[in-house]
Parts: structure tokens; C-alpha cells; sequence
């Protein structure tokens, strides 16, 4: 039983998890060996032994806020090995007079951001360049702001600002709203845009406004930013002696480029040419005679009104207004586009009589289409 008792009393020593920390640090178990650290210095903050295996571990990772706490925690010991606390000593001292802090800072309720950091271009030391490296790589895989980055002294730049590290000093940088605007911004991104609609001209009079919706994707070609939309419009059309209609069948498509243009802070104007593809049901024809000739325009007394299904083409202009920030893109867009389209000819048209047949000699018509919609979009 004494035995058993010591052996327990062994195993929750500090040297006892300092030694099996040492046995699981050279086999290259990394987690198992920090795991002895924690549970070892809970035990003996100022165990010589363990702060040297803590610098070791927190060293592989250059967290240097932790290198320094344990190397000073270790060097002021009162215990160990003099060469032991001795070396602490040094490194507390390398550390001190080596490096410095980033604190970065991101705007009101950005939590999260992936930053580009740059180290200076010379550091002669293979450690100082081994650190500045990983501190690089893990402010670009992303961190949890506020953040504070143990790195060399030096001038470094962090999202594209210079920064000035001194030894032991905090750089403060919080970083512009812009600078979280590159994956909805810039990158590759889905778009929601929904609003109103309405159309304008002699021949689209009977068309009453309506609700647009549009989900589009759009990418970076260069400058530009290139894009492609399904669209499809809530609206509905008069018709002669009778309420009004409306039709699903008011697909359509859009094709657009152009430029993202930065005003400052989050705020992008975004001006694009697009041409947009639509099916517009309600046109009115004035038609007369057997079978029906029919012109585009609304019927006068003794001919019969149809109602069919035109197509057209929209050449447009729009401007949009975005904030963006994170992955999210908000803002309102704009849209005026001059309305080519073309009546079907010959077509069907379902009457009192069954099916009748009717032509439209001259079936071009055009018009104006107006959109004014709120956009919402996210980078991938």
C-alpha cells in the first residue's frame, strides 16, 4: 500500500510531468507533451525544468507572449539548476530586447479578419525569421480581434500601412473598414437583388409597376468585375373589360460589366453597362379581320384586343451604391435601359371561338424599363 501511495504521490509531481513532457517532446508529440506542461506548472508555476520545456513548445508555435512569461517565471525561480535559469535568463533577455507587439484592432463589430502582414526584408537572425513567418501565416489563416502578435522588431507592413515595432512596445494599427471588404469586394460573390419595376411607352402603357427579384454571381475579370443574373418580375397588365391580369411567365436573364469604384471607407460606387433578356407577357395588340391582323397598340372601336407574350432585349446603364464589409456587401442599385422587343408573329390566342391564329405585320416595339432595388451580396 506505502508503495502504491508513493507511486500515486510520484505521479502527480511536477518533475514527474516535466520528465514524461520531455519523453513526449522528443517523440514529436507536441499535444501530449503540453498537456504535462499545463498540469506540471498548475502544480509548480517556478519549476525550472517545466518553463524550459514551455519556452520549447510555446517557441515551435513563436508565441512569444508566452515565451517570455515562462522564461521569466523560470529565470526568477528560486529552484533548478543554476545553468537552467541561467539560460532562462538569456532568452527572457533575447526576447526582451528582440522583439515587440502588433495590436490590431478591426471597426464596430468585425470579430474576425484575415490580415496581410509583412515582415521587414532583412532579418539576420534565423530565429527572429522563423518567428515573423509564422506570426505572418497565422494573421493570414485569420484572427479573433482585437488580436496582439508577438513578432521582431522592425518596420513591417500590416494591410498595406507601414508599421513601426519597437523592443518591447505595443504597435497599435486598427485596420480600415476597406480592409475587410476583399472577399465580398473584390472576389468572386453571389448577389440578392430585390425591388420594384417599371416599364414606360406607347406600347407598354397597359403594364402596370411591379416587384423584380434577381440572383446573379459576378467575378473579377482585371479591373472590370463581370457578371451574369436569372431575373424574374411580380407585376401585372391591364386588359380591355376586364380585371387585370398578370402571368408567371416573366423570366428573364442579364449580362453585366463593370468596375468597382472606391469612395472611402466601405463605400464602393459601382457603375456597370448590362444588357438584360425578358419575356413580357400583357403586350396589346389591335387586331381585325379572319385570320387576325394585329398592330401593337391599344384597340380602338371594332377591333378585338389580344394580349400575347413579347420578348425583348434591354441595352441598360446601372449604378449601384455598396457598403462592404466581412464577407457582406449591402447597397441599393439603379437601373435604366431602353426596351427592344418583338411581338410574336404569327402567334395563337385563345378566343370565344377556340383557337384563332394571328399575325403582327410590323412586331418591333420599344419602351423604357426602370429598376430600383436593394442588393445584398456575399464573397466567396
Amino acid at each position: 500500500m506505502l508503495l502504491l501511495a508513493s507511486l500515486a504521490a510520484a505521479a502527480e509531481s511536477a518533475d514527474y510531468h516535466a520528465a514524461q513532457a520531455r519523453i513526449f517532446f522528443k517523440k514529436g508529440w507536441y499535444d501530449d507533451a503540453e498537456a504535462e506542461v499545463e498540469q506540471g506548472l498548475a502544480l509548480a508555476p517556478d519549476n525550472v525544468d517545466l518553463c524550459g520545456l514551455c519556452v520549447e513548445l510555446a517557441g515551435r508555435e513563436a508565441d512569444i507572449d508566452r515565451v517570455l512569461a515562462c522564461a521569466a517565471r523560470g529565470a526568477a525561480s528560486s529552484h533548478g539548476s543554476t545553468d537552467a535559469r541561467a539560460a532562462l535568463s538569456q532568452v527572457e533577455s533575447f526576447v526582451r530586447q528582440n522583439y515587440g507587439w502588433i495590436e490590431l484592432r478591426g471597426p464596430e463589430g468585425q470579430h474576425r479578419a484575415r490580415v496581410t502582414v509583412e515582415p521587414p526584408r532583412i532579418l539576420l537572425d534565423a530565429e527572429l525569421k522563423r518567428t515573423a513567418t509564422l506570426a505572418a501565416a497565422r494573421a493570414a489563416q485569420g484572427l479573433d480581434l482585437p488580436a496582439r502578435i508577438g513578432v521582431p522588431t522592425g518596420d513591417w507592413m500590416v494591410a498595406g500601412r507601414p508599421v513601426r515595432v519597437e523592443a518591447g512596445q505595443i504597435a497599435s494599427v486598427r485596420l480600415p473598414a476597406e480592409a475587410f471588404a476583399a472577399s465580398a469586394g473584390r472576389g468572386p460573390r453571389f448577389e440578392l437583388a430585390m425591388g420594384g419595376v417599371g416599364y414606360t411607352g406607347e406600347a407598354l402603357g397597359n403594364l402596370h409597376p411591379g416587384a423584380a427579384m434577381e440572383l446573379g454571381a459576378s467575378v473579377p475579370a482585371g479591373p472590370l468585375r463581370l457578371g451574369a443574373a436569372f431575373s424574374w418580375e411580380a407585376r401585372s397588365y391591364s386588359v380591355q373589360n376586364g380585371p387585370d391580369q398578370g402571368s408567371p411567365y416573366t423570366f428573364g436573364g442579364a449580362l453585366r460589366l463593370g468596375a468597382d469604384l472606391d469612395l472611402g471607407g466601405a463605400l464602393v460606387l459601382s457603375p456597370a453597362l448590362a444588357t438584360y433578356a425578358v419575356m413580357m407577357p400583357g403586350l396589346e395588340l389591335a387586331c381585325d379581320g379572319a385570320p387576325l391582323a394585329c398592330r401593337i397598340a391599344s384597340p380602338s372601336e371594332g377591333e378585338e384586343p389580344v394580349y400575347a407574350t413579347g420578348a425583348a432585349v434591354a441595352p441598360a446603364i446601372d449604378v449601384g451604391l455598396h457598403y462592404r464589409t466581412g464577407r457582406w456587401l449591402l447597397g441599393v442599385r439603379g437601373t435604366a435601359a431602353w426596351v427592344l422587343g418583338l411581338a410574336p408573329s404569327p402567334g395563337k390566342v385563345v378566343t370565344r371561338d377556340g383557337d384563332e391564329e394571328f399575325t403582327v405585320p410590323e412586331p418591333d416595339f420599344g419602351g423604357a424599363r426602370v429598376v430600383v432595388a436593394g442588393v445584398v451580396g456575399v464573397g466567396v
